[in-house]
């Protein structure tokens, strides 16, 4: 093997762990997820699923999935979320509910450290191929 041949070789090499870290360095940061522990003080629906008061545990898994997680062992259930422009950098985290008829309902779900929130799809004006994801996606 010449010594031009040698260096290419090595040189592409090097190139080849420089673009994969990168690559790495990216994926860590866009993988990190937020997360809020709020104590709820009622009972409340997010899609078709019904949670009791208790402490639950709120995280961004991405842009477009939100899990809730009871902290006392009651389980993780996850949804389909859309993105949704706070207007504000918040200066705390929070979570808001709609009120129908006396039953509270999860709307949206805000992270200090985002100016986005995840606001929760309507599950009732969902399609049936929608719904049926949301049900198989929920762990028990």
């Amino acid at each position: 093997m010449n010594l031009k041949r040698l260096k290419s070789i090595c040189a592409k090499a090097i190139v080849a762990v420089i673009v994969t870290s990168g690559i790495f360095t990216l994926g860590t940061q866009t993988v990190s997820a937020q997360s809020i522990i709020v104590t709820v003080p009622f009972d409340f629906s997010a899609g078709n699923q019904v949670f009791p008061v208790g402490t639950y545990q709120f995280t961004s898994l991405s842009e477009w999935s939100l899990s809730i997680r009871n902290v006392k062992g009651g389980g993780e259930k996850f949804f389909t979320v859309h993105p949704k422009q706070n207007g504000s950098r918040a200066s705390r985290d929070g979570i808001v509910f709609h009120n129908s008829k006396g039953q509270k309902n999860l709307e949206a779900v805000y992270m200090r450290e985002s100016d986005m929130g995840a606001e929760l799809l309507p599950y009732a004006g969902a399609s049936p191929k929608l719904r049926s994801f949301v049900q198989s996606a929920t762990l028990r």
